[in-house]
């Protein structure tokens, strides 16, 4: 099984060299490599257009995508990722949410099958409404509300209204104050995430690292897995 692991980063973001050196040297520390592909902050949406993009035009059967600043904290979390999506039919990721809507499998660990991805193409054809940028960040309606969702929502809202299984994964500790909060409902619970998150996938997201003040949480939690394993 031709199984990717990829993420994508800004040639812009500050201290870019630091940051895809670290998550590297993560993956390689837990024998595992990362495809790191580089966009331009210049495209109108670029982290959504760049995964789009990626998606529909390299041979893969399963991928996990990860945000420039998740890494793996465990040498079992992309064989365990694997085999939740091994039924052709569930998307699995670290659980986000937007406005205290359903959580969603968000994009900073976001795995699925070519099968899946298949039928994603087939809803987006059927649809010409929704934008061709599949992952792009986007309003949809709700109650008569009009919401603003985040990236990689809406694909997981599409995927929902056909039966495909949404998997997500909970965050377990923060390094800090968390900035967002689920408040649980819908068969989902609460939980709560922010700069520096772990997650009972056995991954570690830094969070919103654009931003240099928010760099220092990754840099010193990837040192501190290098050094003591």
């Amino acid at each position: 099984m031709n199984h990717k692991v990829v993420t994508f980063y800004a040639i812009e973001l500050p201290n870019v060299e630091s940051v895809i050196g670290y998550q590297k040297k993560v993956f390689n520390h837990f024998g595992l490599d990362i495809e790191q592909i580089p966009f331009t902050d210049k495209l109108p949406h670029p982290h959504s257009e760049a995964m789009t993009n990626y998606l529909s035009n390299n041979q893969w059967d399963s991928v996990s995508i990860f945000d420039v600043d998740s890494i793996v904290t465990s040498s079992e979390t992309i064989e365990r990722a694997i085999d939740l999506i091994s039924d052709k039919n569930t998307i699995y990721g670290n659980a986000q949410a937007t406005h205290n809507e359903l959580p969603f499998a968000a994009p900073n660990f976001l795995n699925l099958t070519r099968e899946v991805w298949d039928r994603t193409l087939e809803i987006w054809n059927k649809d010409q409404d929704l934008h061709r940028d599949i992952f792009r960040y986007q309003t949809y309606h709700k109650d008569g509300k009009e919401i603003m969702c985040d990236v990689a929502e809406r694909f997981n809202i599409e995927h929902r209204k056909i039966g495909t299984k949404i998997l997500v994964s909970y965050p377990v500790k923060n390094e800090g104050i968390p900035e967002w909060k689920y408040t649980g409902g819908n068969g989902y619970k609460d939980f709560e995430w922010g700069n520096g998150t772990w997650f009972d996938s056995k991954t570690f997201h830094g969070s919103e690292i654009r931003y240099p003040h928010k760099q220092q949480v990754f840099f010193d939690i990837c040192e501190k897995i290098l050094n003591n394993g």
